[in-house]
């Protein structure tokens, strides 16, 4: 398929040389179908140029040309943007993704698009040449369903709802409060809270992920940042210490293969679960327990969560600031 764009938009947000670079790569490609080994050709010769040496890495690395390592490519660009102050980074990443999405008629949705920690996570894996995405059962376009995470925790999201069984509004449960164990009041206090707290949650992941990542990409690759195969008491000890503080067990525990169980039966059992929320844990369960490297982005976000209720517990009450005591 050609490329469905036209490099002439005005609404397109570009200065005249990252325009005049699509403009090219639109007439090279015209009237061909675009495979990504072409489209990586073109985005190295007429994009990747108006960048400094040092980003050629990001498209050098990449061990095969797929329209997947495209879409990493916006993100890596994207990311090292320095949130969004580098203003040819962003426009070099816009262009990258613009190629991406519209190889195709209908414009490609960006995979994991609501969670770029799964997405940075695939990608450091790629960068250690131990690629983990065929492990988590991919669908056409990417997206695996073990990572379709509630928005507010690291709990899966009810399916085809965007919040976990914990998190959704007690009128929208699968089953009764009552099933649930918890009081119809108490159930809308978590929403409430979960709610409330979404920013900050928000917020948390991000800086976990923009240190890990520049961590890994600082220490070329090197780094301890993704989950061990082996030694992962002390991992956790040092890349989640706010999480282990909540496991009451991790200090009896050091068998490897005994610590993925208990993470998971902590974190994500699926006892008491109506069937179709049972079998979607259990599932990913399984699959993380057959492959533990992906149960990271689970971690990361468990992390960010229990960072996140610590600063609002400590905040509570005449903790806060400004409460009115002495």
């Amino acid at each position: 398929m050609p490329l469905y764009f036209n490099p002439d938009d005005d609404n397109l947000p570009f200065s005249s040389d990252v325009r005049q670079g699509l403009k090219q790569i639109e007439i090279n490609t015209r009237g061909i179908a675009v495979t990504p080994r072409i489209a990586l050709s073109q985005i190295r010769q007429h994009l990747f140029p108006l960048l400094p040496r040092e980003y050629d890495a990001v498209i050098d690395k990449l061990s095969t040309p797929t329209w997947e390592n495209i879409l990493f490519v916006y993100v890596e660009l994207a990311f090292r943007s320095e949130e969004g102050t580098d203003k040819r980074l962003v426009e070099v990443a816009q262009a990258v993704n613009l190629i991406y999405k519209h190889s195709t008629r209908l414009p490609r949705s960006l995979a994991f698009g609501d969670f770029v920690e799964v997405t940075y996570f695939l990608q450091m894996h790629d960068h250690r040449q131990t690629p983990v995405g065929h492990l988590c059962n991919p669908d056409e376009i990417g997206n695996c369903a073990i990572f379709r995470f509630c928005k507010y925790c690291w709990r899966l999201a009810v399916p085809s709802k965007r919040l976990c069984l914990v998190h959704q509004p007690p009128t929208e449960g699968l089953r009764s409060a009552a099933e649930q164990g918890n009081a119809p009041q108490k159930q809308d206090a978590l929403y409430k809270e979960a709610a409330r707290q979404k920013t900050r949650f928000d917020e948390t992941i991000q800086s976990l992920l923009t240190e890990e990542v520049l961590e890994f990409h600082n220490s070329s690759f090197q780094a301890d940042v993704l989950f061990p195969q082996t030694g992962i008491r002390p991992w956790l000890l040092k890349r989640r210490p706010v999480l282990c503080r909540n496991l009451e067990k991790l200090p009896d525990l050091n068998s490897d293969e005994t610590l993925v169980n208990y993470l998971l039966d902590f974190l994500h059992s699926s006892v008491g679960m109506p069937v179709q929320v049972k079998d979607a844990y259990d599932h990913a369960n399984s699959t993380i327990r057959n492959h533990p490297q992906l149960i990271w982005p689970m971690l990361l976000r468990a992390e960010a969560w229990y960072m996140t209720r610590e600063h609002f517990a400590s905040n509570w009450g005449g903790k806060r600031e400004r409460s009115g005591r002495k």
